[in-house]
């Protein structure tokens, strides 16, 4: 083992993206999703020589029908949300479309149209959206300090990753100047809800930070949110995510009441879903989801160019089971950023992930171990931003290489919300530091930066022969604490060891520093159970003889469906039903 006791934190940033180690484990794919073709495909695609189909809205929101066809008569008729429900959606009254549909006048964000042959026959459906009802908001003055925030999150994205794999859309964010990247930004829980939770409102996803009147579950209505602060400083707000099902809020959760921002098209994306059951392609009517999603946040950022916006946006399913596959929308990144530069280069742009890649077998690599721990965090600043105050540049390159958490990310975004970039002069130590107005201490570490054990990357370890007596132990102490969980849902198999994949010790770098002699012994392992199959790595601790497990258990292969039985949010990735 090699201890390089610098510092309290001695963060991983020297690993290599294209490792020896993992190489086996990455895949070459496509830059760009491409969608297969059939008969049908003569309505969605090309139909008018242009590329368009049949019907589609312009960049003004006008619903324009690109061809008309003989003995074809069509239809539309406007959705939205139902009520209070997050998840249901209520429909007008079918109507003949005309050639053009303002859809700013018929105050209207989504649309759904159906084309009939001979009055019978269905040859053409597709759902269209346009922020119709978000009206722009004009700046008061010319020395308005108010600055747009576009911020691009995309499932499981480590900076790693993005180095690996995402070079045209590197390329173009860096062609835009004033990146700054956080590159000791680590994750805070496992998934995406306790990460971005933090990120989007201060507190960590824990009940006992919650405000006592909201549920864990939902509804989300009354929590902090950032896009609440900028509201109330006149900006306009979106929300944009593309999988109805397992977005931050809904997934085995309620959601909000009430719409949360002023651009919300999750009812576009539940009616697509709901006729678009064979995603494998990850198209919809021929057109990459990807394109659609991109296409919602171009919109908003087109309607209030003139007006001060904070869009939030994530992006789930191409990335969610497969690292590999970010290949894919590389190419629909970059051509975004090349397309919006312009309108991006005056804003705070954002492109990050939640957390790294949380599935499959290069998990059991050291390197895979940390790329799941370290998302990726790049940030752009408009060079008058910089010009006014040029500390903020100093700060963010000092601070490049620190811990850091989102519950930092979080404290910095509120000063765009408030318009203060004055430097912070209190040294006192904080649970959260504005990364771009004060120095985040350089002796920080896991537990002041409040990031659980079993993701500290700050430490160092000892791989373990698995056939070592104490790692036999640890192994069954871990499948105790499973099935333990367990209990609670009679639903769900007993799980019993079915083999040790690795084990390592892990040395506080605290006490490497200080030449302490550690009081307790700390087990990281990753095993394989039956009859689940499940791989899971999980931490154990062994103090004068005594063992226990008291770190969260991470499930690195994914459960698909085994869980069914359950619809609880913990329990869905220990669960066989």
């Amino acid at each position: 083992m090699q201890i390089l006791p610098l510092t309290e934190c001695n963060l991983p940033l020297h690993l290599k993206p294209n490792d020896s180690s993992i190489l086996k484990y990455v895949k070459k794919k496509a830059n760009r999703v491409k969608c297969n073709e059939n008969k049908a495909a003569k309505y969605y695609y090309k139909i008018d020589g242009s590329g368009r189909s049949l019907t589609y809205v312009d960049k003004n929101g006008v619903l324009i029908t690109s061809k008309k066809l003989s003995n074809v008569k069509c239809f539309y008729r406007t959705f939205d949300r139902k009520g209070t429900s997050d998840n249901y959606l209520q429909f007008g009254r079918f109507r003949p479309l005309p050639p053009k549909l303002d859809l700013n006048e018929l105050s209207a964000d989504f649309v759904s149209v159906e084309c009939r042959k001979f009055k019978k026959f269905i040859v053409y459906k597709n759902n269209h959206f346009y922020p119709s009802t978000v009206r722009r908001v004009k700046r008061e003055e010319e020395n308005d300090e108010r600055i747009s925030v576009v911020i691009l999150v995309l499932e499981s994205l480590s900076r790693l990753n993005y180095l690996r794999f995402m070079q045209q859309t590197k390329q173009a964010l860096e062609s835009m100047g004033n990146i700054f990247y956080l590159e000791g930004l680590t994750k805070l829980a496992d998934n995406s809800f306790p990460n971005m939770t933090p990120f989007l409102t201060g507190l960590r996803a824990r009940p006992n930070e919650f405000p006592n009147n909201i549920s864990y579950n939902g509804p989300y209505d009354e929590l902090p949110f950032l896009w609440k602060d900028f509201a109330a400083k006149g900006y306009k707000t979106s929300l944009i995510e593309e999988h109805p099902k397992i977005t931050l809020y809904n997934y085995l959760a309620r959601g909000f009441l009430h719409k949360p921002v002023d651009w919300y098209p999750r009812p576009y994306w539940i009616r697509v879903f709901q006729e678009n059951t064979r995603r494998r392609d990850f198209c919809y009517n021929y057109q990459p989801l990807v394109e659609i999603f991109l296409e919602q946040k171009k919109q908003f950022l087109r309607k209030m160019k003139s007006s001060p916006i904070f869009m939030f946006s994530f992006y789930i399913e191409v990335t969610h089971n497969d690292f590999n596959n970010v290949q894919l929308i590389d190419s629909h990144y970059a051509n975004f950023i090349q397309e919006f530069k312009d309108q991006l280069n005056s804003t705070i742009f954002i492109l990050m992930g939640d957390h790294g890649n949380r599935y499959g077998a290069v998990l059991e690599t050291f390197i895979g171990k940390v790329e799941s721990r370290m998302p990726l965090f790049a940030m752009h600043l408009p060079e008058k931003l910089l010009q006014k105050h040029s500390h903020l540049k100093h700060f963010l390159e000092l601070n490049k290489q620190r811990l850091t958490t989102w519950l930092d990310v979080h404290r910095t975004l509120l000063d765009v919300a408030a318009a203060n970039y004055s430097i912070i002069r209190d040294k006192s130590k904080s649970r959260s530091y504005s990364v771009w107005r004060q120095a985040v201490p350089l002796d920080r570490n896991c537990a002041e930066a409040l990031i659980p054990e079993s993701y500290c990357v700050c430490d160092q370890r000892e791989e373990l022969n698995v056939s070592d007596a104490k790692v036999q132990k640890a192994a069954e102490v871990l499948v105790l604490k499973l099935n333990a969980i367990l209990k609670q849902e009679k639903k769900c198999k007993k799980l019993f060891l079915h083999e040790i994949k690795s084990c390592s010790l892990i040395y506080h770098s605290h006490a490497l520093i200080n030449k302490e002699k550690q009081s307790e012994r700390r087990y990281e392992l990753v095993i394989d159970v039956k009859p689940s199959n499940a791989v899971f790595r999980g931490q154990v601790i062994e103090k004068s003889g005594e063992w226990e497990q008291r770190t969260e258990i991470s499930r690195i292969n994914a459960y698909k469906d085994q869980s069914y039985c359950v619809n609880d949010r913990f329990l869905k990735k220990f669960c066989f039903c």
